[in-house]
């Protein structure tokens, strides 16, 4: 049996392991390029904004930790409606305005501080919109 000279013996085995080198670090690189696994999405609290009046209302929902003058949520109410928001949880500051053709300058005071409210993940929360004026149902 003939056996083959040395040098072509390794030279495939180099080149053997070079390829598995490279494909190991391509299959790394790959799996680096992925990047982190997603994050789960956070559970968020639910506001209902019920409007027990016949106003028209605008509720903007402002992060407290934040500087922006952005709200976070905001939502317009016509009378007697009602609309559910998912927020995230955290600390907010809440304005509620009544609007509209019927709001009068008495409704909304100039200098009427915003609410403070801390939302809680998994938690439901209502939040009433009405004056002292307002029935619970529409009058005759």
């Amino acid at each position: 049996m003939r056996t083959p000279p040395a040098g072509r013996i390794a030279v495939p085995s180099v080149l053997m392991v070079a390829t598995r080198g490279a494909t190991a670090g391509a299959v790394l690189a790959l799996a680096a390029c992925a990047g982190p696994a997603k994050p789960r999405p956070t559970a968020t609290a639910a506001v209902t904004l019920e409007n027990h009046s016949d106003y028209e209302w605008r509720v903007e929902f402002f992060e407290r930790a934040e500087a922006k003058a952005d709200a976070a949520a905001r939502v317009e109410l016509g009378a007697r409606q009602s609309r559910r928001l998912d927020l995230a949880p955290g600390a907010y500051r809440v304005r509620s305005l009544a609007t509209g053709p019927d709001a009068t300058s008495g409704l909304n005071p100039d200098a009427a501080p915003d609410a403070e409210v801390l939302l809680r993940a998994g938690r439901t929360y209502v939040w009433p919109l009405g004056t002292l004026l307002s029935a619970e149902s529409p009058g005759p």
